[in-house]
């Protein structure tokens, strides 16, 4: 199903991705530049690997 957020809902949306960048920044301040890299890529391999259990169409999906 597809929807269309509204002009508030996309609003509280931004918001509240901004206040998880600016937690994990906090979190992750005293990481170095390869330990943020490498967590992101087992992130990323984890996610794809949910995705692919799951048998979803990667993303972005349409």
């Amino acid at each position: 199903r597809k929807f269309r957020a509204t002009d508030k809902g996309e609003r509280l949306l931004q918001e509240e991705r901004e206040r998880v960048v600016d937690a994990l920044n906090r979190v992750m301040a005293d990481w170095s530049d390869e330990d943020v890299a490498e967590f992101a890529a087992y992130l990323r391999r984890f996610n794809t690997s949910i995705e692919n259990h799951a048998g979803y169409d990667p993303w972005p999906r349409d």
